[in-house]
C-alpha cells in the first residue's frame, strides 16, 4: 500500500512540476487522406424550353438552332425562304416539348407535350404551349 501511495504521489509531482509541458501527441491522418470523398456533382442546369420562330432568310434547306450546351433547340426544313413543314422544338435536356407544322412561315398545327401526362396534345396556338412550359 505504501508503494502504491508513493507511486501516486510521484506521478502527481511529475505532472504538476511541468515535466510534461513539452509532451505532445501526434495523430497520423493517413487513413483520411487515402479515403477521399467523391467530388460534389456539378450544379444541375435549369430546365429551359424556348420557342424561337425560325429565321429562314438564308435559303438553307435544313434549319437548326442550338442551346449553349450544344443541344438542339429547334430543327426543321426551310423552303424558298419560308418555314415549311414540321419543326421540332426541344428542351435543353433533349426532350421534345413542341411540334409545329408551318405553312408559308405561319404555324398551322401545334402539338404540345403535357408535362403532367407525358403525352402530346393539340394546342390552340404556340402561346398556349409556351405558357404551359413556363410554369
Amino acid at each position: 500500500m505504501k508503494k502504491s501511495l508513493l507511486a501516486v504521489i510521484a506521478a502527481t509531482l511529475v505532472l504538476s512540476s511541468g515535466a510534461w509541458a513539452g509532451f505532445s501527441v501526434h495523430v497520423d491522418n493517413r487513413k483520411s487522406e487515402r479515403r477521399s470523398d467523391p467530388p460534389p456533382p456539378p450544379p444541375r442546369e435549369r430546365l429551359e424550353c424556348r420557342f424561337e420562330k425560325p429565321d429562314c432568310r438564308p435559303r438553307d434547306r435544313g434549319f437548326r438552332l442550338d442551346y449553349r450546351n450544344r443541344r438542339v433547340m429547334v430543327e426543321g426544313r426551310c423552303d424558298r425562304g419560308d418555314a415549311e413543314g414540321r419543326f421540332d422544338y426541344y428542351c435543353n435536356d433533349g426532350t421534345r416539348w413542341m411540334i409545329v407544322d408551318f405553312h408559308r412561315n405561319r404555324p398551322e398545327r401545334v402539338d404540345c407535350l403535357d408535362p403532367r401526362r407525358g403525352r402530346m396534345f393539340a394546342a390552340r396556338n404556340v402561346r398556349e404551349c409556351v405558357d404551359i412550359h413556363d410554369r
